[in-house]
């Protein structure tokens, strides 16, 4: 009896520090910044499909919603995204094609089509992204396009607050310099205007990324949270379940106010 209660001790040991385990990104300050952000395009280039099961908390004022999600990732430019209530039931989903957006279900009736930085997505999520790729939003993938180093600042040995700016907006980024992960981000318009703030955290590998299992969006008083269940890159499901069903001639615009 008592082998057996060792062997399990033993066992729940281990078990706990297998789940304790942090991925970690083969780069070292040593190698650089620009290195740094070299090998996080190369990971994004070669993403060609992912499918991803998550938890979604939605916080704005007083009001908290929560529902799980599909999302689907297809080349550089298509995403799903289907939107589940209680027992799975359907309630919208998000087509993203290029610049473009097509969101219907049962919670808004006929489909609608708008631009992607345009008030459509603002309507469905409380989000107003700009020129901000959606899908790295949502992904806790951090672009840092072609803006500039300006500043950087310890926070700690192994963590450092990185400041990047160009014309259109500035990025202040928390990097890990041990593991090579981004903790978290926020966006600036010029002015100071806050575009959006995240937090990141719980990474796991999935094929040649690096992906945070929690993402934290922060955006004038809306608060979304992603925890993800589950992320696949090599079972291809069918995108079909992202066609609205009627032709596009017949879908609603929405256009900018």
């Amino acid at each position: 009896m008592r082998c057996i209660i060792r062997f399990l001790v033993v066992s729940v040991a281990l078990n706990a520090c297998a789940a304790q385990t942090i991925s970690k990104r083969s780069w070292d300050i040593s190698d650089g910044y620009r290195a740094f952000w070299s090998l996080i395009e190369h990971e994004t280039d070669e993403l060609d499909y992912l499918t991803a099961e998550v938890d979604i908390r939605w916080e704005t004022g007083d009001r908290v919603e929560r529902a799980s999600a599909l999302l689907q990732l297809v080349g550089a430019d298509s995403m799903g995204v289907e939107v589940r209530g209680p027992f799975y039931s359907h309630l919208f989903s998000i087509y993203l094609q290029a610049d473009s957006l097509i969101v219907f279900g049962n919670a808004v009736g006929k489909p609608w089509k708008g631009a992607v930085d345009g008030p459509l997505l603002s309507r469905m999520t409380g989000l107003s992204i700009r020129d901000y790729d959606f899908s790295s939003l949502l992904l806790g993938r951090v672009m840092i396009d072609d803006s500039e180093l300006i500043s950087e600042r310890y926070l700690r040995a192994d963590r450092v607050s990185l400041t990047y700016d160009n014309d259109s907006s500035r990025r202040i980024i928390i990097l890990d310099l041990h593991r090579g992960i981004v903790l978290g981000d926020r966006v600036e318009l010029p002015l100071g205007e806050l575009l959006f703030e995240r937090k990141m955290k719980n990474h796991v590998r999935v094929g040649g990324l690096l992906l945070p299992r929690y993402v934290e969006i922060i955006q004038e008083g809306v608060i979304i949270e992603l925890t993800f269940k589950s992320f696949e890159t090599d079972e291809i499901l069918s995108f079909n379940r992202f066609d609205p069903g009627i032709p596009d001639a017949e879908i609603s615009r929405v256009l900018y106010p």
